[in-house]
């Protein structure tokens, strides 16, 4: 589906007494049937969210960075304000025609703005309202649509939806999303919770699914350090880290690391005694993922943005912020691009053999898992392997 770009030709909407922007010509859409809105690319439209809250949130920004977010801002706003106008066009209320030319003049993406920290928030706060009320005033025009149904469809989407399994479903989230009251999504959550659709883990409430990747946990991190003990960076015989240093390795808490030493020890990976121990003949250690990464990165980046890719992709994961396929996999490119980088081009190769070395290399020749969940984690994993070496690194000289 592609978002229609709705116009009327030489039609403007200003304010009362103020001249409007002319719109280019374009083909007026058909009229919405039933009084639903025109149809919306719902993954551009859950993207394009995302960013706004992306940049409104960058408080240091790095150089050339706010020229970007601007960029891509303006971008977004050109996307939705012509499906806005459709909107405006098919208002009921003089009250609601009034509303949408308000969320349509703060976005506009012609208006000049100062390349500023405060006009990227400025813009993205403007970009976020105009498609939140997009997306309210179409679940708003769907008749006969519960929102219960409408959270079982989303859900039903899996990754590609906007409830990935394991990613908690937030009452204020679905309140932005589909534009009801706090009581009407509460009154859905609780009956898809009583029919078991939903699965309620502590005091959070998440996707149908999300209990089977929680569980599967331990079973992972103990894979992980066999693929490790493989690559070199637990020879036989020696201690694992402690189980506290461990939840930091694999940037979770120490339940499901406990969990997976204790299947390890099943497995006859780790001697019985309490020493973490790995047996002189380890079973099940095979060669997996222990690729260097490639000797050129095809696009290094600036050093100045090491430490934020670093920073966000463990904080997303640690706060469960779901993102696209696409996106994942942008993401876990640029962490190789960096372990590139720094293990081939700007560190000592002297230390080559220490573990932490061993590990970021280990980490940054895995390939990217399927699923929205364990792609967020082993990003997250690789950037943590790769954080200890960033204070080795030397600053570039003649980098931005």
């Amino acid at each position: 589906m592609t978002t229609p770009q709705a116009t009327r030709p030489g039609h403007t909407h200003g304010p009362t007494g103020t001249p409007g922007r002319t719109r280019p010509d374009a083909t007026a859409p058909a009229a919405p049937p039933s009084g639903a809105g025109p149809v919306v690319d719902e993954e551009q439209l859950r993207a394009d969210q995302g960013l706004g809250e992306r940049v409104g949130r960058q408080l240091h920004p790095a150089p050339g960075q706010v020229e970007r977010d601007l960029g891509l801002l303006r971008d977004a706003a050109r996307r939705w304000i012509p499906h806005a106008r459709t909107l405006l066009d098919t208002a009921a209320t003089p009250a609601e025609r009034q509303r949408w030319q308000a969320r349509i003049q703060r976005a506009d993406p012609c208006l000049p703005r100062p390349c500023t920290v405060s006009g990227v928030v400025e813009l993205a706060g403007a970009v976020g309202d105009l498609l939140r009320a997009i997306r309210a005033a179409r679940l708003a025009g769907l008749p006969g649509v519960r929102l219960a149904d409408w959270i079982r469809a989303s859900c039903a989407r899996g990754d590609d939806g906007p409830f990935p399994p394991g990613f908690r479903i937030r009452t204020g989230t679905l309140e932005r999303a589909c534009g009801r009251s706090r009581q009407d999504v509460r009154d859905a959550v609780g009956a898809l919770l009583a029919d078991g659709f939903l699965e309620r883990y502590g005091e959070g409430v998440f996707p149908p699914g999300s209990r089977a990747l929680r569980e599967a946990r331990p079973a992972h991190i103990a894979a992980r350090i066999r693929q490790q003990a493989a690559a070199g960076v637990h020879p036989a015989g020696r201690t694992l880290l402690p189980a506290d240093s461990l939840a930091r390795v694999f940037v979770v808490d120490l339940r499901p690391v406990r969990a997976a030493v204790r299947l390890l020890r099943e497995q006859g990976f780790l001697t019985p005694d309490r020493l973490l121990r790995v047996t002189p003949d380890p079973p099940g250690t095979h060669p997996s993922g222990t690729a260097p990464p490639p000797a050129e990165p095809p696009a290094p980046l600036p050093h100045a943005e090491f430490t934020r890719v670093l920073h966000t992709t463990v904080r997303d994961w640690q706060y469960r912020t779901p993102g696209t396929p696409a996106a994942l996999r942008a993401r876990w490119a640029l962490l190789q691009n960096i372990a590139s980088t720094l293990l081939t081009t700007e560190l000592p190769h002297a230390d080559a053999d220490r573990t932490p070395f061993v590990r970021a290399r280990e980490a940054a020749g895995l390939p990217l898992p399927e699923g929205a969940w364990w792609a967020l984690w082993q990003n997250a994993c690789l950037a943590a392997a790769l954080r200890p070496l960033l204070g080795l690194a030397p600053e570039p000289e003649n980098h931005p």
